[in-house]
């Protein structure tokens, strides 16, 4: 189901991809639509009902399709660990400035980037984050959406 995007606060790369949202309870399509999702390579943007619901959703898939070597995902709340990945987030909490991310980001990219699988986690009540407006930014201009599924996860 497409949404206006204008009603988003998502990032404009995001923009022309299709957005599709799922329930709680998935149905057999809807279990088939995510798995088409995280095998793809792109940028992809679900929502879910809720983000605690989302990101049970998101590492039960991880776990269940056991393809991926390492997984890294983005989540704001560190408190929170899952037992698949590792939260990129916290490599760069630290900056806070725009150039300083930036270069920390590039470096990162081309010298440390090892991952198969990158989920981002993207509450419709937060206005759009340095970190992910940038890390976005940085991922499609180095292609690396073209080689891995990079999943943003929001809430409905």
């Amino acid at each position: 189901m497409k949404k206006p995007l204008s009603t988003m606060n998502v990032h404009p790369a995001i923009a022309p991809v299709c957005i599709k949202k799922y329930d709680t309870r998935l149905s057999e399509d809807d279990i088939l639509s995510l798995c088409d999702v995280f095998l793809t390579p792109g940028i992809h943007y679900i929502t879910f009902s809720s983000l605690k619901s989302g990101r049970q959703t998101m590492e039960l898939f991880v776990q269940q399709l056991s393809c991926y070597r390492v997984v890294g995902y983005v989540d704001y709340l560190s408190h929170i660990t899952y037992a698949h990945g590792m939260n990129i987030y916290e490599l760069f909490k630290q900056y806070r400035e725009r150039t300083a991310l930036q270069q920390a980001l590039d470096e990162f990219f081309l010298s440390s980037f090892d991952y198969d699988f990158i989920w981002i986690v993207h509450s419709r009540f937060e206005r759009p984050r340095l970190f992910n407006r940038i890390f976005l930014e940085t991922a499609l201009n180095l292609n690396i959406d073209k080689k891995i599924p990079i999943i943003c996860m929001g809430d409905d």
